[in-house]
């Protein structure tokens, strides 16, 4: 992320990196928001309330970095690490669910 850290929950089954806002104001320096009209649900088939997204975000998970597309969230607290992002980092996230990482600015 720029400009910070924030711990992501990894979620295999995620199609989809999600950050709330209030994580997302908290970085110091922030990737550049655009407007979106995507609906995101969750695994429970509810709507999960996006109105931004970050495109070409650049992440680091350990010594592996990689760029992606971060959805900010109306709602919620806790920051998603969606199934492309996850497997990019490979070993680093070891494949599990809902293990806590942190993501830091390249």
């Amino acid at each position: 992320m720029l400009g910070g850290t924030i711990q992501m929950k990894v979620d295999t089954e995620a199609q989809a990196n999600i950050v709330p806002v209030g994580l997302w104001r908290q970085l110091k320096k922030r990737a550049l928001l655009q407007m979106t009209e995507t609906t995101l649900k969750s695994a429970g088939n509810s709507v999960v309330e996006s109105e931004s997204v970050a495109r070409e975000v650049n992440m680091k998970c350990g010594d592996v970095s990689t760029s992606d597309t971060i959805f900010v969230s109306i709602k919620g607290s806790q920051a998603i690490l969606g199934l492309k992002t996850s497997t990019a980092f490979g070993p680093a996230t070891n494949g599990k669910n809902l293990r806590i990482l942190e993501i830091t600015a390249c």
